[in-house]
């Protein structure tokens, strides 16, 4: 009987070549993998260490959780830290009423005060908004809560190489007001991280007292005096003005009409 012989499949000649010379991916498989094993033999040593000295280490771990409880009294009570940008924005108003070339005069003296308190303040930038602006466009944009021609915003851009900025507003807070008296000062929000976490109101904490009662100024004020006793609390002001001067006409018409004055013209001679 014929036999049958059985035939297998032929292998393919090894690539001897490519073995010699792995790929790219192989070469960092291999590093990778020989990079592992060593970082877990050296965690297998740190482990066996620890558990054969189990007191020590237990008494090592929590000296160092007690010894972090020193920092405690450095820690700030901010969710998000300050950002120091060299920018310092400062809102100044007057006596109400006052007129805004009065108030332009009045910011000229507080630049020159607050360029003496520094030697280096000649260096810097300075910009200014007096009165309000022609347009309601401005307003808009604007977040500094000025109600008339009084009030004023001083702009200070420091030098790159400037010193913390809170150090040179707590110097301003201390001396601008004994030097310029019935002005009120406040500091808003100058860059753009600030005034964001603001929501585009003037101070971080704004607080509105609404309704037709007149006792809404007193109520204001007994408010803002007890503010002050809060532990913090700085530039605490009212953003409303209440003692707004006013000059009332009592016009005869039929004079007026009779020497050909209208009520237009005399309402822009009086204003």
């Amino acid at each position: 009987m014929p036999t049958l012989a059985s035939t297998g499949c032929a292998r393919r000649p090894r690539n001897h070549a490519a073995a010699a010379n792995p790929g790219f991916l192989r070469r960092f498989q291999r590093g990778f993998e020989a990079r592992f094993e060593k970082v877990r033999d050296r965690y297998r040593s740190y482990l066996t260490t620890v558990l054969e000295h189990r007191a020590a280490f237990v008494a090592l771990f929590l000296g160092a959780a007690l010894a972090s409880m020193l920092i405690y009294p450095f820690l700030g009570r901010k969710l998000l830290p300050d950002v120091d940008a060299g920018q310092i924005k400062l809102h100044i108003r007057g006596q109400t009423g006052l007129r805004v070339e009065d108030t332009a005069a009045l910011v000229d003296h507080i630049e020159a005060a607050v360029a003496r308190g520094d030697p280096r303040e000649r260096d810097r930038q300075h910009g200014r908004n007096v009165g309000l602006p022609v347009s309601a466009i401005n307003m808009t944009y604007a977040n500094s809560g000025t109600f008339g021609s009084s009030d004023a915003d001083i702009l200070v851009a420091l030098k790159p190489d400037h010193a913390p900025t809170a150090g040179y507003l707590r110097q301003l807070r201390a001396r601008l007001p004994q030097e310029f008296s019935g002005t009120v000062f406040g500091f808003l929000p100058a860059d753009i991280v600030s005034q964001i976490l603001n929501f585009g109101v003037p101070a971080p904490i704004d607080i509105q007292i609404s309704g037709s009662s007149p006792q809404n100024h007193d109520i204001a004020n007994a408010l803002v005096a007890s503010l002050r006793q809060v532990p913090g609390l700085v530039d605490l002001r009212l953003g409303e003005v209440f003692n707004q001067p006013e000059l009332r006409v009592a016009t005869d018409r039929s004079r007026a009409q009779q020497l050909g004055i209208s009520q237009h013209d005399i309402a822009n001679t009086c204003s």
